[in-house]
């Protein structure tokens, strides 16, 4: 079974551009390692859905085929699936009150 990683849509702020992975690596990841890249469309994203496509990413809503997702900020706790690896920046550990309930429903997906 090919792996498959996952983008997900910064939405947190109207303003966020950034992306955790480019579409240079998303290529790299495919070309070198077999690894499929499934990216949500933004209009927003300092990149284009257009820059994934040509790096052979796929540009759709649904992550459930992804087996890891990748983000910038925190991730709604609704998205969370259990199975898959989540890779984010959030300040959990600075015991932020409105980040404990994610961590809980992370830690519940174990």
């Amino acid at each position: 079974m090919t792996p498959t990683l996952g983008i997900r849509r910064e939405d947190k702020n109207r303003w966020e551009r950034r992306v955790p992975i480019i579409p240079k690596h998303v290529q790299e990841l495919k070309k070198k390692y077999h690894i499929d890249t499934v990216i949500q469309p933004s209009d927003i994203r300092i990149f284009s859905n257009k820059e994934y496509m040509a790096a052979y990413a796929k540009v759709q809503e649904n992550l459930s085929p992804s087996s890891i997702v990748f983000a910038v900020k925190e991730i709604p706790i609704n998205l969370f699936e259990p199975g898959k690896t989540y890779v984010f920046f959030s300040h959990t550990i600075k015991g932020q009150k409105h980040n404990m309930p994610m961590l809980k429903k992370m830690m519940e997906l174990d």
